[in-house]
């Protein structure tokens, strides 16, 4: 499987932190256009990223959230992204429509384009919706407020695993979860990275820096997991067999080798990660 995806999103009036924010150990910043800036603050920040994006290298990804297609923003959103280097990613606010994107890929071809459900009727359209993007993000907190439900595991396990369920059925890319609020909160961090990654998801949207290191422990298999996969595979492929008093036949072999494949990448990304800066752990 692929490693997690973690997006670190970064407001785009603040360009002095678009740098250190891409060398966090996130995958992508994403450069947000919609809510962080201010309404009458979006033509200035436009002009910023015209001057900026084009002049310098980031490690990992860039991608811009752009405002949602019923929105006054939108198309000059679009005019900006035709106007940056096509390596620049886009993430569509508010995804609700197959039209949108295909607009998008017709307007913007051959980017990286992550579409962020955040309603409804975005969750109602998933399965319509994942094979027209790169892959689905899940715009947690907005989902929530247009349902009138809480912002917990509960509230929005159906929504999660409809997200899940339309990107495997679409053989698109696993989705990305939505934010933590807590920045502080490491063990809340890992946690939340925790039950994203059991229920399917290969990633996480973030909000700080601090974020990246207990998301990518949350999106580790936990280390009981591990001990029993090192067991199955220690015990060798000979046909239906019992290991630690479970079954064991070719498919679990395979579901341990690749625990144990995913966690020591990712931890071997974590000790990068922290090696680069102590601070991140």
């Amino acid at each position: 499987m692929s490693d997690p995806f973690l997006a670190l999103f970064i407001p785009a009036t603040r360009p002095e932190r678009f740098y250190k924010a891409a060398s966090s150990g996130a995958d992508a910043i994403v450069i947000d256009l919609e809510d962080a800036v201010a309404a009458h603050d979006r033509a200035a920040a436009r002009r910023t990223l015209r001057a900026v994006l084009p002049t310098q290298e980031f490690p990992g990804q860039v991608i811009i959230r752009m405002n949602g297609p019923r929105t006054a923003d939108h198309d000059e959103d679009v005019r900006l992204l035709e106007d940056l280097p096509s390596s620049i990613g886009v993430m569509l606010a508010k995804t609700e429509q197959c039209e949108d994107l295909s607009r998008l890929a017709d307007l913007l071809p051959g980017r990286l384009t992550i579409g962020l459900v955040e309603t409804a009727t975005g969750i109602a359209n998933a399965r319509h919706l994942a094979p027209l993007c790169t892959r689905v993000a899940f715009g947690s907190i907005d989902y929530a407020n247009s349902i009138g439900a809480a912002h917990s595991a509960r509230a929005l396990l159906a929504a999660r695993s409809e997200l899940v369920f339309a990107s495997a059925l679409s053989r698109a890319a696993a989705p990305l979860d939505g934010v933590t609020i807590s920045i502080g909160d490491e063990a809340g961090i890992e946690s939340d990275a925790s039950l994203a990654r059991e229920l399917g998801f290969r990633g996480k949207l973030l909000i700080h820096p601090a974020q990246v290191v207990p998301a990518l422990r949350g999106m580790a298999p936990p280390a009981a997991d591990l001990e029993h996969a090192r067991a199955v595979l220690a015990a060798g492929n000979r046909g239906a067999h019992g290991v630690d008093g479970k079954m064991v036949d070719a498919p679990v072999v395979e579901t341990a080798r690749r625990i144990a494949e995913d966690y020591d990448r990712i931890h071997r990304r974590i000790d990068a990660i922290v090696r680069r800066s102590p601070l991140a752990s």
